[in-house]
C-alpha cells in the first residue's frame, strides 16, 4: 500500500444537493442491501440539472406503501412473487434494477435531522409520476410569511408565549 498526499489529486465536488422543492429526476444506480438496524432496503440517487439526493427506503410491513409509491411513479411493474424474499421483503438486484434510468416526480423537504434535531437536512418526502410535476420549483409557502419573518414583525408579549 501506498499513500502519497503530496502528488494525490484532491477530490472534486461532484455536484450539489437538490434543493428544496418538487423535482422531476432521473433515478439512477438503485440498490438492494441491507440498513444498518439489518432490515433490508432499496438505496436510490435521483438527480437532475439542479443536484442530486439520496433516499434509503427501508423495507417493513409498515413501509412497504413507499416502495410501492416509488415504482408506481417510477412506471414500472411493482415487485412481483420471486422477486423478493417472502420473510423479509427483500427485493431482489433484477427487481430494483428496473427504476434505473426512470423518470419520476420528487417533493424534497427539510426537516430535523434524526441524530441532531437542531439541524435540519432535506428529505424526500414523497414520489409521483413526473407529469404531476409541472416544473423544477421551490417549495410553496402559499405567501405566508417565514418564521424569521413572523418572528420579527414584533416581539412576543410574555403572556402570548406558548407554555412547553
Amino acid at each position: 500500500m501506498s499513500f502519497d498526499y503530496q502528488s494525490t489529486e484532491a477530490w472534486k465536488v461532484q455536484d450539489s444537493m437538490l434543493p428544496v422543492g418538487d423535482h422531476v429526476v432521473t433515478i439512477v444506480d438503485p440498490r438492494s442491501g441491507d440498513s444498518s438496524g439489518g432490515f433490508p432496503q432499496v438505496e436510490l440517487r435521483v438527480e437532475n440539472e439542479l443536484g442530486s439526493l439520496r433516499d434509503w427506503l427501508v423495507i417493513t410491513p409498515n413501509t412497504i406503501g413507499k416502495v410501492v409509491m416509488v415504482f408506481d411513479a417510477a412506471g414500472v411493474a411493482r415487485p412481483q412473487d420471486g422477486e423478493y424474499d417472502p420473510e423479509t421483503g427483500k427485493l431482489t438486484d433484477a427487481c430494483v434494477d428496473r427504476l434505473h434510468n426512470r423518470k419520476v416526480g420528487v417533493i424534497v423537504r427539510e426537516e430535523p435531522d434524526n441524530r441532531d434535531p437542531t439541524k435540519m437536512r432535506r428529505r424526500i418526502m414523497g414520489y409521483t409520476d413526473a407529469s404531476q410535476i409541472t416544473s423544477d420549483i421551490p417549495a410553496d409557502t402559499g405567501g405566508l410569511p417565514t418564521a424569521s419573518a413572523a418572528s420579527s414583525s414584533r416581539p412576543a408579549d410574555e403572556d402570548e408565549r406558548v407554555p412547553f
